[in-house]
């Protein structure tokens, strides 16, 4: 899983803050915007940063996130994935 954000200056405490509120081996990047770009170029900057099937994660700086919320998105992905399945598998 992939956590982007876009920020106006780079900000250790922040990096270290979404970090602790991670379960799993979450990549962080944190991109430093002075407003050279817009938020629909820093998101598309994301998707080059993602590698192939990997959960993509677009937020502001100032998301507030309880511990845990990465397994939380997992899951909903499993869950997801497990409904496409079986409707694949009704419509055959």
């Amino acid at each position: 899983m992939l956590y982007f954000y876009s920020t106006r200056k780079k900000d250790e405490k922040n990096y270290n803050k979404i970090l602790k509120s991670c379960k799993t081996n979450v990549k962080i990047h944190e991109f430093e915007n002075e407003g050279t770009h817009s938020l629909t170029q820093c998101y598309n900057l994301a998707l080059n940063l993602c590698e192939e099937n990997e959960i993509l994660v677009l937020a502001h700086d100032d998301v507030e996130l309880e511990y845990g919320w990465d397994e939380k998105i997992i899951e909903i992905f499993e869950i997801l994935i497990m409904v496409l399945l079986a409707l694949l598998v009704l419509l055959h």
